[in-house]
């Protein structure tokens, strides 16, 4: 998906993803379903939490990619990821998919 991310915001930027161009799209969203149940730790609420997991690899990969993409003539050009994951109910005993 980062190649076609990176050919859109390009496209829309005229090859120049700088800050006064941003935000590069209203949202950036990733559709997951998976049959991975949560387990309760006995601390709180705390989960350990495969979805949740997923959640933060791919958020922090995004911040990364746009922060990749900053240009040589302005070093501040970073981007915002803003909302990236939309979970879904576990799918007990389901392929996992994403969209």
């Amino acid at each position: 998906m980062l190649p076609r991310i990176y050919d859109n915001v390009m496209k829309v930027t005229d090859n120049r993803p700088l800050p006064d161009k941003q935000p590069f799209h209203r949202d950036l969203d990733i559709e997951v379903w998976m049959s991975e149940p949560d387990f309760k730790i006995g601390v709180d609420e705390e989960l350990i939490s495969s979805l949740e997991a997923l959640h933060e690899d791919l958020y922090f990969v995004t911040l990364d990619f746009f922060d990749a993409l900053r240009t040589h003539d302005d070093a501040t050009a970073a981007g915002r990821a803003g909302q990236d994951l939309s979970d879904h109910p576990s799918r007990a005993c389901q392929a996992s998919r994403a969209r």
